[in-house]
């Protein structure tokens, strides 16, 4: 078997991947307003609106800051280029979390 697995439609080939994380995306959002029903929220929309941007903003910076400083040796000729392609899971979800607090 050939990884990554692709189907094929009329010719094209696609990952199964596209279509496991969008259906993954879909459910969560289900459940998560389901869930959100039975509960008193304390936190405003436009609360809630600031922190997931503030997170999202986090989650960028954070991502690129330290997958950067994973290799000092490319601090000295960083491109955009480099930069953009640069990132790391842990650098997002640690910038997304403190910048998410913060807001």
């Amino acid at each position: 078997m050939q990884f990554p697995v692709k189907f094929a439609i009329n010719g094209e080939l696609y990952h199964w991947h596209y279509i496991i994380e969008t259906l993954a995306f879909i459910i969560g959002i289900r459940v998560y307003y389901y869930l959100k029903k039975k509960v008193n929220d304390p936190i405003s929309d436009e609360q809630r609106l600031w922190i997931m941007l503030g997170a999202m903003i986090g989650a960028l910076v954070g991502s690129r800051l330290i997958a950067i400083l994973e290799t000092p040796n490319e601090l000295s000729n960083i491109t955009f280029a480099i930069l953009y392609a640069s990132k790391t899971i842990a650098g997002g979800l640690l910038g997304g979390v403190i910048w998410g607090r913060n807001c």
